[in-house]
């Protein structure tokens, strides 16, 4: 039985036997792109999960779905960063930040906005973070990465959005 876990206009995410699947409904926008059709969505999001298999944190990707607009990935049990109601530790950011890096050396940039990243980021019952949800992704192999000076942007960008996000989870919670 499947366990509705989001859904809005544009895809829909479940919990089915200890998996999570998701379903993109309809195009959007990935990679400095918009109206990115919906299985080109799934596919980049599926590689983004190959390319950073091996990092701590991260979401593994299970398997491609059984239409070619879904995959199944692992289920990470958390809270949404956004919702969770108390001071966070310094480690959770250093954690992360490490992270997060090591996506980019890997060759796959974030581009979430902040916002997005509050949803995008978990609270682990452990402290540590849970990195979900890799649809809106640049990567280093495509042509937008290769404009000047874009690699030093995106590195910058993905500092400021940690130092952001632990201004406000370490002394603002909730």
């Amino acid at each position: 039985m499947a366990y509705l876990l989001h859904e809005d206009r544009d895809s829909r995410v479940e919990r089915e036997d200890g998996l999570v699947k998701k379903i993109v409904y309809r195009a959007n926008h990935s990679g400095l792109r918009r109206d990115v059709p919906s299985t080109e969505m799934v596919e980049r999001e599926a590689r983004a999960l190959e390319m950073v298999a091996d990092i701590p944190h991260v979401q593994r990707l299970v398997r491609r779905g059984d239409t070619p607009d879904s995959f199944y990935s692992e289920y990470i049990p958390g809270i949404h960063l956004a919702k969770y109601p108390e001071k966070l530790p310094e480690e959770f950011f250093d954690e992360l930040q490490k992270s997060l890096r090591l996506c980019r050396r890997k060759g796959v940039y974030r581009l979430d906005r902040f916002l997005h990243a509050q949803r995008d980021i978990l609270v682990r019952p452990d402290l540590t973070p849970g990195i979900i949800d890799f649809g809106d992704v640049l990567f280093l192999d495509d042509p937008r990465a290769r404009i000047p000076g874009m690699k030093s942007l995106l590195e910058v960008y993905g500092f400021v959005q940690v130092s952001h996000l632990r201004r406000t989870y370490q002394y603002n919670p909730g």
